[in-house]
């Protein structure tokens, strides 16, 4: 019982150091946020709610650098655009 009660407390600590790791960065006009599985396309956490920032036709590139590394764009945040 210990042992499985500990594996599902790892499981959700980890999990939650994942979401923890993410950073939100600006990258050619687009936010994004990045973490080590990749970047998904996202809004800045500054803007008011229901303000759209991204005006125009946006190209969303399959990859992007940050830091010197270099992530996929995996997928596009609820209500990024």
């Amino acid at each position: 019982m210990q042992h499985k009660t500990l594996s599902l407390l790892l499981a959700v600590l980890m999990s939650m150091t994942a979401n923890l790791a993410s950073a939100s960065t600006e990258i050619g006009d687009i936010y994004y946020d990045i973490t080590s599985e990749g970047a998904k396309v996202t809004y800045p956490n500054s803007v008011e709610e229901g303000k759209n920032v991204y005006v125009g036709n946006i190209t969303i590139p399959k990859t992007v650098s940050y830091e010197g590394k270099t992530y996929n764009v995996t997928s596009i945040g609820s209500f990024a655009f």
